[in-house]
């Protein structure tokens, strides 16, 4: 059979399944950004600091207020990540260490910026697909970072869909560390 039956063929299929979008349903993290400061064995000194703080930027969902939104991120996110298990909280305060988590909800940023070093990262809304965005820092230096995308319906920040993405999120962004590969980007591991 010829490679363009065999598209044809499959895509017969999906529209005779009734499927009302080609679109994928699962979330998806890319855009791995890291540097040798990063070791999820290592994450055991962050954890013995205390809670981490998290800044949150961007509203995807109407009507719930940005303190309580960032409740539920720092929630979601806590514990998600490979290694010793962080707690995050949504403070402004910084830690001794300096050691912190941002992240921003909205359209993805061109450029790839620097989120440690964004002061108030532009995150316009995006239909369809809840875009996050998330970095690991010490101080202005960017540690890690991750980009993941959730396709909709997300009914709020207490949708268990939400909140698995969170943990996805911060899995991706402190990926588990191999000794002879480093950091396991989404896919590798």
């Amino acid at each position: 059979m010829n490679r363009s039956a065999m598209v044809g063929g499959a895509l017969g299929a999906l529209l005779a399944c009734g499927c009302e979008s080609l679109e994928p349903s699962w979330p998806s993290y890319y855009g791995y950004i890291g540097n040798s400061m990063f070791n999820a064995r290592n994450l055991g000194t962050v954890q013995a600091g205390g809670p981490v703080p998290l800044t949150v930027h961007g509203a995807p969902f109407a009507g719930v207020p940005p303190d309580a939104f960032a409740r539920a991120v720092a929630a979601g996110m806590s514990g998600g990540n490979a290694g010793p298990k962080l707690t995050l909280t949504p403070a402004p305060a910084a830690r001794a260490d300096n050691y912190r988590v941002i992240a921003a909800f909205g359209a993805p940023r061109p450029g790839g910026e620097n989120l440690c070093q964004a002061s108030d990262p532009a995150v316009p809304p995006i239909r369809r697909t809840l875009h996050a965005e998330a970095a690991f820092c010490a101080g202005t230096n960017r540690v890690t970072e991750i980009q993941g995308d959730l396709p909709g319906p997300v009914a709020g920040p207490d949708d268990p869909k939400f909140r698995s993405f969170l943990q996805g999120l911060s899995n991706a962004l402190m990926p588990p560390y191999t000794h002879n590969r480093g950091p396991c980007r989404p896919g590798d591991c």
